[in-house]
């Protein structure tokens, strides 16, 4: 085969050999979905454990079907209760909307009131309307938040909800291990983000909560990041951990600043930790946050 000839395969093969090498796909560390849903489950559970509360101290009083005409205040007042009691027994995301067809719980105290008789006894209509348009919620409807407010007549015993610690702003963040920051916060190249930083450890090393906060996710759904927990703490501020090992805490656990909530695990070889600090869903340079180390 001549030379003229070996050069177009010679070229051909130079290309192949070129693709090949390309540069792979960068890993994605970011974990904003999962702390998302995090949050919306959250928000759920915590109204849920709102109304039992409310329940427990009300008690399951008769069933209303809300009817064209119908206003919050109106039902409350028909029936001798507190609107606030409705809310609070019914979960209602949105008090300011009630729909035709609507069931709604009332306190056990409506079982000895009876309704208004006389129309024209009835009370002024407060600004909260039926929306007749509206398909009635279904039972499978979660709120996504429930003001909690107590009792005007008679006293009732303040609600022991379980209240989320607020971090202690004199000590703000801390560091959930100390070593070497082996990837800073922001573009890493080949189009990869790191929205935190990765720190080498010992394996094994305890990995702290860096302030006071709640618990809100455990899981290894996130490719790449292993065992991986979040922690919401006051002011919006959201933790992350990830390539976490022999994780010591569970959803929904109370924890302080400082207290060990897992150990440092291993990535491809290598023992690190994944730390990332979220105001909300928005990545936060941890680096801006955390105390200066001193050798």
């Amino acid at each position: 085969m001549t030379l003229r000839r070996l050069v177009p395969l010679i070229l051909f093969g130079l290309a192949l050999a070129a693709c090949a090498r390309s540069v792979p796909a960068p890993v994605d560390y970011r974990i904003t979905a999962v702390i998302e849903r995090a949050l919306r489950d959250d928000a759920t559970r915590r109204a849920d454990l709102s109304q039992r509360q409310a329940r427990r101290e009300l008690g399951d009083g008769p069933i209303y079907t809300v009817r064209s005409g119908d206003t919050l205040g109106e039902i409350a007042t028909r029936y001798g209760v507190q609107v606030s009691d409705i809310i609070r027994l019914n979960g209602l995301a949105n008090p300011d909307r009630i729909f035709v067809g609507q069931p709604l719980m009332l306190p056990d105290a409506a079982r000895v009131q009876t309704a208004f008789a006389d129309p024209a006894k009835r009370p002024a209509r407060s600004s909260v309307v039926v929306d007749e348009t509206a398909i009635p919620k279904t039972p499978t409807d979660r709120p996504a938040a429930v003001t909690q407010t107590a009792r005007a007549s008679p006293p009732a015993p303040t609600p022991r909800a379980r209240v989320l610690p607020r971090a202690r702003a004199s000590r703000g963040f801390d560091w959930p291990v100390r070593g070497q920051v082996l990837q800073t916060f922001g573009p890493q190249g080949n189009g990869r983000v790191n929205d935190g930083i990765d720190i080498a450890a010992a394996p094994g090393a305890p990995v702290r909560a860096a302030a006071d906060g709640e618990v809100i996710y455990v899981g290894e759904e996130v490719k790449n990041l292993g065992n991986l927990l979040l922690i919401r703490h006051a002011d919006g501020w959201i933790t992350a951990y990830a390539h976490a090992d022999a994780v010591a805490v569970r959803r929904g656990d109370q924890v302080r600043q400082g207290q060990q909530i897992a150990k440092v695990g291993r990535l491809n070889g290598a023992s690190q930790v994944h730390f990332e600090l979220r105001r909300g869903t928005e990545p936060v340079d941890p680096l801006t946050r955390l105390p200066q180390l001193t050798s």
